[in-house]
């Protein structure tokens, strides 16, 4: 849901920007998708950031007065962002920082990245929770380890065929 809602709030946008005709309503269908997107799920607070970024795309001597239109967006992904951090830890949801050391973190969200990444691709094996590959303090997966460097690799040809 938060994925659907997230893309239908940037066409929508992007449609408004694109557009005259009608450009208020597809602008406020597009604050109404992102708010959706945020009550489905928190990572949705980034879809600003997303924005600024097509605007610079879009014409890289953007002007400031140009931005004025992300100020809502910046507003609902703070407001809604700070809620759902304060709903997830008076829910126990959230961890304290000190329960894995820094490199075990920096591991995990490699990995994460990397098994999203493949996940969208493949579609297979999905679940709800997808727990730390970690049991008894030992890291079970060699595919953490290797996740930086698959991180690494992708970088290097990302910018290798765009520059």
């Amino acid at each position: 849901m938060y994925g659907f809602f997230f893309l239908g709030s940037t066409f929508f946008y992007l449609h408004s920007k694109l557009t005259e005709k009608y450009k208020s309503i597809w602008f406020v269908f597009s604050l109404i998708l992102f708010a959706c997107s945020i009550l489905s799920k928190a990572q949705a607070v980034i879809l600003p950031v997303v924005l600024l970024l097509l605007e610079w795309f879009r014409n890289p001597k953007v002007k400031i007065k140009n931005l004025f239109g992300l100020i809502p967006f910046f507003g609902l992904s703070i407001l809604l962002g700070l809620l759902a951090v304060t709903i997830q830890k008076s829910s126990g949801a959230v961890q304290d920082y000190q329960y894995f050391e820094v490199y075990k973190r920096v591991l995990f969200s490699c990995y994460g990245q990397v098994m999203y990444c493949f996940k969208t691709v493949f579609p297979i094996d999905l679940s709800v929770f997808y727990p730390y590959p970690e049991t008894k303090d030992q890291i079970n997966s060699f595919w953490v380890y290797l996740s930086p460097l698959v991180i690494i690799l992708l970088v290097f040809l990302i910018i290798k065929i765009c520059v």
